[in-house]
């Protein structure tokens, strides 16, 4: 017999895929919400993945209550997310990455329960990462990072609702969605959530965080990842002219270097003295994550110099 949900619930669960084996999620996500009894729908859009991967995932066209849809051209990761929710049925949207893991059972009983005392914020559920490090050192700056960084509980989350905001498993109303898209124009990976999040915030819209994390199960290897920081801090630089962005410490810390007119020493000092052994340390087998922050304000004060004089220039 189903537990009938006494909340009436109707979910549209949308996953966007690339290059992920998704039928396990499914399954396990069909589980639960068969369970509850709850009316639901799973709208599963691959983003032109690897032929390989398409025809494992082409087992979830005959489940019922799964829609799943093949791309022939990468639509992108913002585009794809505004396609699942237009094309969605229900009142109420689970966004959850192809690479998400669900480690609970009562997974979507906890976000039912969140939507009965929040109906109509934005509810964030969390990441976390595997609790043991990587067997293969070639991925373990992602998982420090991981852990260090994003594995946070929702009382920590919600101290700061925005800059622990993460599109990978969140509820939002539909309408909200339609209102408030994913920002088509970016381009490439990173911090895309950090505008959708900001975006919410200026239109007063309610982010709760909630203990319901699922497992980031896709890790890189750490040339990999050093190569998605450096796209990811293009986007940050070029949503900080746009005024897309509220404040993160990495961008607190770098104007306050710009202020104090230090920038060229830092950068001096980074590629004189500290670079080579930085990143020697961030692609080794035991890679110290303080590092990683290093890098980071470096990299950014670099892209600010280089786009102030482009500024000039163009004035």
């Amino acid at each position: 017999m189903p537990i009938v949900c006494t909340f009436v619930l109707m979910l549209s669960i949308l996953i966007p895929i690339y290059n992920r084996d998704i039928t396990d999620l499914v399954a396990r996500l069909k589980k639960q919400c068969d369970t509850l009894g709850i009316e639901y729908e799973i709208l599963c859009f691959d983003d032109c993945s690897r032929p390989k991967i398409i025809e494992r995932n082409r087992a979830l066209d005959a489940k019922f209550r799964v829609n799943y849809v093949e791309f022939k051209e990468n639509m992108g990761r913002a585009k794809i997310r505004n396609t699942l929710a237009r094309v969605s049925r229900y009142d109420h949207l689970l966004f959850l990455d192809c690479d998400s893991g669900i480690l609970k059972r009562d997974f979507i009983k906890t976000y039912i329960k969140g939507l009965t005392d929040y109906p109509d914020a934005i509810i964030n559920g969390g990441r976390n990462y595997a609790p043991s490090a990587p067997k293969t050192s070639s991925k373990i700056l992602h998982w420090k990072y991981g852990i260090t960084y994003e594995s946070k509980e929702a009382v920590i989350r919600q101290q700061h609702p925005i800059r622990y905001f993460h599109s990978n498993n969140f509820v939002i109303t539909r309408d909200t969605m339609l209102d408030y898209p994913f920002d088509e124009t970016l381009d490439g990976y990173g911090y895309e959530d950090l505008v959708l999040a900001t975006q919410l915030y200026r239109a007063g819209k309610h982010i709760v965080h909630i203990d319901n994390n699922t497992r980031h199960l896709e890790l890189v290897k750490n040339k990999s990842f050093l190569k998605k920081i450096d796209e990811s801090l293009d986007n940050l630089i070029k949503f900080k002219k746009q005024d897309k962005i509220i404040e993160i410490p990495l961008l607190v810390y770098a104007d306050k270097i710009q202020h104090w007119r230090i920038s060229n020493l830092v950068l001096k000092m980074d590629k004189h003295l500290l670079q080579k052994s930085i990143i020697k340390n961030l692609l080794s087998d035991q890679p110290n994550i303080k590092y990683l922050q290093w890098y980071k304000l470096a990299i950014v004060l670099g892209k600010l110099k280089k786009a102030e004089k482009t500024s000039d220039i163009n004035k």
